[in-house]
């Protein structure tokens, strides 16, 4: 499988959209007062939100803005869509800095879009995530200002993310191996596919496209069922029309499948999918044992 150039408006438009979102990000950190503790942003922001409590020890929100409702408008034309609350906010510890921007979108299918946009145009640069109807941007940088994986994987550990966004391979994770070309997050008339398909009923999907230096990619696409008893026909249906290198996960509650002709890309994809599924499993509480029934 051979990485394909994308010509669908984001090219040398691109990196003009870039500075876009980047422009927009300063402008808000300028034109918008700092966020009392008072106030709240729209509630999935909210909600994702990190706040000092949330934080470990040694790390403090150094500074957080957020967007008038005026300012909503323009940014959202920017951006693609109409937007809800948009929030940045700057992590500080003496390990270095974390920056997080968040942007509430109204209607699922703009965010899915310009999520799948920001995903591309980031370059690699900065994690995107998508929760909910929320779009996150994340990056770090060490105590010499420059880009930090390990802050990026701390960083993202701290946030309550979807188990398909938990799961995935951050571009973070592969730095100087694999370059992260498309992530698309699938929308409701791709899940009615799927269904079709395969007779599962799917309650998000996501599929990325890495690029190698050789030219080679590697594609990683992630199902997670409404019904988790349907894990095992889910994974039977995708295994009767994969090709026979593809490989077959079942992962928290999610179905994944990897695509590389490079069996030593397949097989890094997999030891990191596994990694952020035991992550996953160490994030989360696990229920008490009821006490032993005495004799």
């Amino acid at each position: 499988m051979r990485v394909q150039r994308r010509d669908d408006g984001v090219g040398e438009r691109g990196c003009g959209s870039l500075l876009t979102v980047a422009v927009a990000f300063l402008a808000l950190a300028v034109l918008s007062a700092p966020l009392r503790a008072d106030e709240q942003p729209e509630s999935e922001v909210a909600a994702l939100r990190l706040t000092q409590e949330k934080l470990p020890e040694g790390w403090v929100v150094a500074k957080e803005v957020a967007a008038e409702p005026e300012q909503l408008l323009p940014f959202g034309e920017k951006l693609g869509g109409k937007l809800t609350a948009m929030v940045s906010q700057l992590l500080e510890s003496k390990s270095g800095r974390v920056q997080l921007n968040y942007v509430g979108f109204l209607i699922p299918e703009e965010m899915a879009r310009a999520y799948q946009r920001m995903v591309q145009l980031s370059r690699g640069t900065m994690t995107v995530l998508a929760c909910g109807r929320v779009v996150l941007e994340v990056g770090a940088v060490d105590e010499r200002g420059a880009p930090s994986d390990k802050l990026m994987e701390l960083a993202t550990s701290w946030l309550t993310l979807d188990p398909l966004q938990a799961l995935k391979v951050k571009p973070h994770q592969v730095t100087g191996k694999w370059l992260l070309a498309e992530e698309v997050v699938l929308a409701q008339g791709d899940l009615r596919r799927v269904r079709a398909d395969t007779g599962v009923e799917i309650e998000a999907g996501l599929n990325q496209l890495f690029g190698m230096t050789s030219g080679e990619g590697v594609r990683i696409s992630l199902l997670k069922p409404t019904d988790p008893a349907r894990l095992d026909r889910l994974q039977a249906a995708l295994l009767r029309r994969s090709e026979l290198r593809n490989k077959l996960l079942v992962l928290e509650g999610c179905v994944a499948e990897i695509a590389a002709n490079d069996s030593r890309a397949r097989d890094l994809a997999i030891s990191l999918l596994q990694a952020n599924a035991k992550a996953v499993r160490e994030r989360t509480p696990q229920p008490e044992e009821p006490p032993a029934a005495e004799k």
